[in-house]
């Protein structure tokens, strides 16, 4: 059982019967198989064992050294352990032994392991299942696979320096290694919803028959986005979901010009069309077919007055 004081980095709030504790001490009580509880303010005796061993330090080891000088650090705490071995391997008043010989003889056969990992800093944050079964991790800007059952969910995610657990409801439904990689996915192909796709209605042929409702070229830049990438089909839902949203909100001819822009240079992505409309396409030449007007019965050439 650990007994600090009520110091900022150990107790958020002090309270008489239940005070809230720092979450990372928590964690780590937890880790250590200890319990934390913390001694009330103003009541020194609720730690009366470190009290004594204050008072004791100061008459077996500050107070021996203190006329004393020291150059280094090293030779300082070399001096101060010495005082300490022979304050442990001194006869106490009321016993026949000394602290060493019961910390040999009592303690230390009852001592249990320490855990197998070290302990690390756990972070906490909660996060938004989308349609594409990926929660995002804002601090690294990755994203990491959810089972397809907690889409729309709100996860919470708990991480570490190297691991990241995603909890919904209470349950532990993922467990990924940490990836610092921006951008990128962390991907367990059982988390898809490719085996649900027609009950969701989501899919990479249903995106691509929505696009060719609304536009040819858009229709063609999604064909890419799906069957030129070596990643799931789901991943790449969010990207044509801005692309559908863009083509409703943008100029028609402005939107046909950025996707025929980008099918011509390979660039897919949604934040590139984005920019091509946010700024008209300027600096863009078009195409032919943007040039010459439509083709209409009602529109006479000038052969039509040879």
């Amino acid at each position: 059982m650990l007994v600090p004081d009520n110091l900022k980095a150990a107790v958020i709030k002090t309270d008489r019967y239940e005070p809230s504790l720092n979450r990372v001490l928590e964690d780590m009580g937890n880790h250590y198989g200890t319990v934390v509880v913390p001694a009330r303010p103003v009541h020194p005796k609720d730690k009366s064992n470190v009290e004594g061993s204050v008072r004791l330090v100061y008459m077996r080891v500050f107070a021996e050294l203190r006329n004393e000088t020291f150059y280094s650090l090293d030779e300082l705490n070399a001096a101060a352990a010495e005082k300490m071995r022979k304050h442990n391997q001194k006869r106490m008043q009321k016993n026949p032994y000394t602290r060493e010989e019961r910390f040999l003889a009592i303690d230390r056969p009852n001592l249990k392991p320490l855990p197998a990992a070290d302990f690390e800093i756990v972070s906490y944050t909660d996060l938004k299942v989308s349609s594409n079964c990926c929660v995002y991790l804002g601090r690294d800007q990755h994203y990491y696979t959810v089972p397809y059952q907690h889409i729309s969910k709100t996860a919470h995610v708990a991480y570490t320096r190297s691991l990241v657990k995603i909890y919904v409801g209470g349950a532990l439904v993922a467990t990924h290694a940490r990836d610092y990689s921006k951008g990128r996915y962390t991907i367990v192909e059982e988390h898809l919803a490719s085996k649900s796709s027609e009950y969701r209605g989501l899919s990479a042929g249903r995106y691509i028959e929505r696009a060719q409702k609304a536009s040819k070229e858009l229709a063609e830049l999604m064909r890419h986005i799906f069957y030129d990438s070596c990643m799931p089909a789901e991943t790449h839902y969010r990207t044509c979901d801005g692309l559908l949203s863009l083509q409703r909100s943008s100029d028609p001819l402005v939107f046909r010009t950025a996707c025929e822009t980008a099918l011509r240079y390979g660039r897919y992505s949604y934040r590139f069309i984005r920019s091509l409309v946010e700024s008209k396409c300027a600096g863009v030449v078009q195409t032919e077919s943007h040039l010459s007007p439509p083709e209409h019965d009602n529109i006479r050439g000038r052969e039509q007055f040879r």
